[in-house]
């Protein structure tokens, strides 16, 4: 399990954001406080972090009393994950060159010889 925190870190996912949404993958639709209970994720920080997943498009509100949580699939998630990173590439390799060239040179020249 803990390999798959590692991966999902490396694409922005906090450890707590990790916790929840695998949490929520196993066991769903379930409340906040269920889903801190069966995760370890501190009661205190458990409604921050499914904001932040909500943010990321990991998971959504199930409208019920109380309100619940459920994960978008993880099929779904991998293949918004990676068309976003991949625009994101997109847009770099057609922006970051022209700063590049942009840079000043400074010309030292260096001679060697009074012909």
């Amino acid at each position: 399990m803990e390999s798959i925190y590692i991966e999902l870190q490396k694409l922005g996912f906090s450890q707590y954001e990790c916790k929840a949404y695998i949490g929520l993958l196993k066991n769903s639709p379930v409340t906040g406080y269920e889903v801190s209970k069966r995760t370890g994720v501190p009661r205190s920080m458990i409604y921050e972090v499914l904001g932040k997943l909500l943010d990321k498009g990991a998971i959504y509100v199930v409208p019920s009393e109380p309100v619940k949580y459920s994960p978008i699939p993880a099929k779904d998630l991998i293949q918004r994950l990676r068309k976003s990173f991949e625009e994101t590439f997109d847009i770099l390799e057609q922006q970051l060159p022209s700063i590049e060239s942009e840079r000043e040179t400074d010309v030292i020249w260096n001679i060697r010889s009074h012909e």
